[in-house]
């Protein structure tokens, strides 16, 4: 039929009068519709941040999708129904919204043939493009490319208009899916062009909507939905040729100046709608809320520091830091090349095998360097020695993620030319000379590791305070060596005391480091660290991840966990002195005796599925970012080890009684004359195994 026309003025001006009329009525539709269709985002969400295998998540989540669809289907009916009563002489209500009898899987199959017409027929042209596109070798940053996956929406547009009022023949002359689409296509027939202005009206009052947020969006959905059903009123009353498929009348509505019919406002559902809006406001208010700040917590009064007056000992240590990077120039700072540090690290490699055939075969092909790299290292040996006339060795070193330790890097390359030269002149028969620098270079561990404050210096003296005893086991373990020689190592290596070994101060400067970002500055600094997020990052991204942190994160709950695992380390390193660590409970206090979630020393298990509800931001920055003290601890033991077996070496030479009594993993240590060792088991408690823990000893001395 040709002529067919309708007013864009007039239906979209009849639909905001009556929006104006019954607004309470839409707005009460407005809060239900949103509560509902909320639902399945809300458990998505809340599926998404479960620890669940990805499989069932996955599952999960398609599940939640398909209802959130039929949830949409059976709403979409009921506003039809809604919007067709103001052209009848039926009066809308609460439970029209539901009312699907008679339509519902006649508007189902016809929404999966629209669906399957229109994005179903984009697809396959869009799979066609691209194998054409990739035949021809088109670019796919270019121009042409673009415009012709634009032009593929064409067709899709035109079918979504043609077939775009299956759904009103569905619910209003209850039609079959397949003649609703016939009568829709017949009806949008010659009319498609002023469709589509409407169309596009509509989807920028939509958008006028949401820039007003919720108040705006219960004003222009109505107004959509009633000039599109009055759209569909006016253009099925022209079109004749819906007579072919049983439509043989359909009343013309003429729109009248007159004063609109009003409905009742549906007070019960505006009720509920505010039930919830109140409940979910109640749940996240809630649920933001942080755990109370710790009392008493640890501060920098709390670390182990060497007292005032033995401040300069650190100025001393920080002349050990080279200025630039020292890869390609050597150790500048301790006087070294680049060719001497390669030397001494090369010996320090077959010093480790403990082949004492190989050892002595290398030192003396290697003398002369070995020699030229001590009078090299003179600088650095200086250093040794003024550090040496203070009775304690500060670290002043500031408590910060990105602070530079680069005086760390010169002490581990000292411990290597020490430990070079000391076995050459034990190869060469000087024991003196050589107990007496060994002497130097352990005294500055031994003094450094009671006050050193970060982990990775408490690893840097532990690999000191472990070489000087491999050195001082190889000496004792020697002939040659005199017996003056053995009572001063005897003398100098006494048994490590608790506060060399313990690793306090690194608890706690490392938990002090952790609180200063989470609390006082940006949590963004911190995601850097935990996700390698940078700078770098586009503004735009950088904004979200803050405003995602601020959100999600809970700080001083963070802490509390953090903290929990801290307890847990000293708990452990000191047992010995009954120590009775603090268990501090990480929800507010105003939430009911929720499960305190596991330390997060235990991060690679299961994790706790309420608690990562509640502050996942948290719980994953403390286990990711938590010191992996165990393999430390273990690192400690093996060195506390080394030292009980060293004593029983030294014992045994100068003649002493000895005890074999083991310090873990087992009841004694065992003497293997055979193997030419004296060992401790392992963290496996079992011998002959690649953790055995050992030193090679001479067996003439134990027979």
């Amino acid at each position: 039929m040709e002529g067919k026309y309708f007013n864009l003025k007039a239906v979209l001006g009849y639909g905001w009068r009556v929006m104006k009329a019954n607004f309470w009525f839409f707005a009460g539709i407005g809060f239900i519709f949103l509560t509902i269709t909320t639902l399945p985002d809300l458990l998505k969400g809340i599926v998404a941040f479960l620890p669940l295998q990805d499989t069932i998540q996955i599952i999960f989540f398609l599940i939640l999708v398909f209802i959130g669809w039929l949830i949409k289907l059976v709403l979409a009916i009921g506003l039809i129904k809604i919007a067709l009563c103001f052209f009848g002489e039926k009066t809308p209500g609460f439970s029209t919204l539901f009312n699907i009898r008679g339509c519902f899987w006649k508007y189902l199959i016809g929404t999966v043939l629209y669906d399957l017409i229109v994005y179903g027929a984009m697809t396959l042209f869009g799979i066609s493009y691209g194998i054409l596109a990739s035949q021809f070798e088109i670019d796919t940053n270019d121009f042409v490319f673009y415009g012709g996956i634009g032009l593929l929406a064409i067709p899709a547009i035109i079918w979504a208009i043609k077939f775009g009022l299956y759904g009103y023949f569905v619910i209003d002359k209850n039609l079959g899916p397949i003649a609703a689409l016939k009568a829709s296509a017949r009806t949008t027939k010659n009319i498609k062009w002023r469709l589509l202005g409407f169309y596009v009206l509509c989807i920028f009052i939509k958008f006028l909507g949401l820039f007003c947020l919720l108040i705006g969006s219960l004003a222009t959905y109505p107004v959509v939905l009633i000039a599109s059903t009055l759209v569909y009123r006016k253009l099925s009353s022209q079109t004749l040729e819906l007579a072919e498929i049983g439509i043989t009348e359909i009343p013309a509505f003429e729109i009248t100046a007159g004063p609109i019919k009003r409905r009742t406002p549906v007070f019960g559902g505006i009720v509920v709608s505010a039930i919830f809006i109140l409940s979910v406001v109640s749940i996240v208010a809630l649920w933001s809320t942080d755990a109370e700040p710790i009392p008493d917590d640890y501060t920098v009064a709390d670390l182990r520091s060497a007292p005032a007056e033995y401040n300069g000992s650190y100025e001393v240590l920080l002349s050990l830091t080279d200025e630039d990077e020292p890869e390609l120039s050597g150790r500048p700072a301790i006087g070294l090349t680049a060719q001497d540090v390669n030397t001494i690290q090369r010996i320090g490699e077959v010093i480790k095998t403990e082949d004492y055939t190989d050892i002595a075969e290398t030192l003396k092909a290697n003398a002369a360097d070995i020699n030229q790299a001590w009078r090299n290292g003179q600088k650095g040996r200086n250093i040794v020695e003024e550090l040496n006339t203070f009775p304690e060795i500060a670290d002043l070193t500031e408590l910060d993620w990105d602070t530079n330790i680069g005086f760390l890097s010169n002490l581990r390359s000292l411990i290597y030319l020490y430990k070079a030269y000391i076995y050459l002149e034990i190869e060469n028969g000087n024991d003196l000379a050589a107990i007496d620098e060994l002497i130097k270079i352990d005294t500055v561990f031994r003094k450094f590791s009671v006050n050193a404050q970060c982990v990775v210096a408490n690893l840097v003296c532990i690999a000191g305070l472990a070489g000087d005893i491999e050195a001082a086991n190889f000496i004792a373990n020697n002939p040659k060596t005199s017996q003056q020689g053995l009572e001063l190592l005897a003398g100098h290596f006494r048994p490590l005391t608790k506060e060399q070994t313990s690793m306090r101060n690194q608890l706690i400067s490392e938990y002090l480091m952790f609180k200063k970002i989470i609390t006082n500055e940006e949590p963004f600094q911190l995601l850097s660290v935990v996700a390698g997020t940078t700078e770098n990052e586009p503004k735009a991204m950088q904004f979200l991840y803050k405003v995602g942190l601020r959100i999600f994160l809970r700080p001083n709950s963070t802490l509390r966990l953090y903290r929990n695992s801290c307890n847990q380390q000293l708990d452990k390193m000191e047992k010995d002195e009954k120590y009775e660590p603090e268990q501090l409970d990480v929800w507010p206090s105003i939430y009911p005796d929720f499960p305190q979630p596991p330390s997060v020393l235990e991060f690679d298990s299961e994790h706790p599925p309420l608690y990562l509800l509640y502050n996942m931001p948290g719980y994953f920055m403390s286990g990711i970012l938590i010191p992996a003290l165990d393999k430390i601890f273990e690192i400690n033991t093996r060195v506390q080890i080394h030292d009980d077996l060293l004593q029983i070496v030294l014992n045994k030479r100068l003649g002493n009684d000895i005890s074999l009594k083991a310090r873990a993993y087992s009841d004694e240590y065992i003497i293997d004359t055979d193997k030419k060792k004296i060992l401790s088991p392992g963290p496996d408690s079992k011998i002959n195994t690649e953790d055995d823990i050992t030193l090679t000893i001479n067996p003439d001395f134990f027979r």
